[in-house]
Formats: structure tokens, sequence, C-alpha cells
């Protein structure tokens, strides 16, 4: 699969940078591929309490991924490499948990 980074330009990119952008670009592509939607589940009738508690837990790592995906946006725009101390740290937050989220995102 090639990964085409649209957020970042055609320079030198420093190795942290393009993985941050990368992990994020796999996210809009999700997003894009599903139509833009952060479609939430619903537990039908007669669900087993297992059941409702994996939906409950899907639909708040969804969104999560809704949130991540909207800073993203914003942060995106800033080329501000290499960032200072602070704005590189909830770089690294946000990344880490959108890592944490990938199950699923690809399903």
């Amino acid at each position: 699969m090639k990964l085409r980074i649209a957020s970042l330009t055609g320079k030198w990119h420093d190795p942290d940078e393009v993985l941050l952008h990368a992990a994020f670009t796999c996210l809009e592509n999700y997003v894009a591929e599903s139509g833009g939607k952060f479609e939430q589940v619903r537990a039908c009738q007669g669900a087993s309490l297992a059941e409702i508690e994996l939906i409950v837990d899907q639909n708040a790592q969804m969104a999560e991924a809704e949130y991540l995906y909207y800073w993203w946006q914003e942060r995106k725009l800033r080329q501000d490499y290499p960032p200072d101390l602070l704005q590189w740290k909830e770089d690294t937050t946000m990344l880490q948990d959108l890592i944490a989220l990938r199950g699923i995102l690809w399903l």
C-alpha cells in the first residue's frame, strides 16, 4: 500500500514528523472511506451483557477517534517543526491515543 501524506510539503521531514503525519493520514483515509461518518452501534433488544459492554466500549473508542480526527484537522495546518516542548508532548499523547484505537479503525 502506498500512503500519500498530503499534509507534508515536498521538502525534507524528520522521521518523527513523518510518523505523526502518516498515522493521522491513515485515520483521515479511514474517515474518507467510511463516508465521513463516525457510526455509533446500538444494542439490539435481547443482547447479552457481554455484547452490550462490547458495544459501549466500541462506541467510546469511535468517539475518541472522532475527537482525534478533528484535533488533527486543526493541528496539521500548523507546520511548526520542530514543535515546542508543549506541542511535542500533545502530539505524542494524541499519537499514542490513535495507536490504541487502531484495532477498531481497520475492521
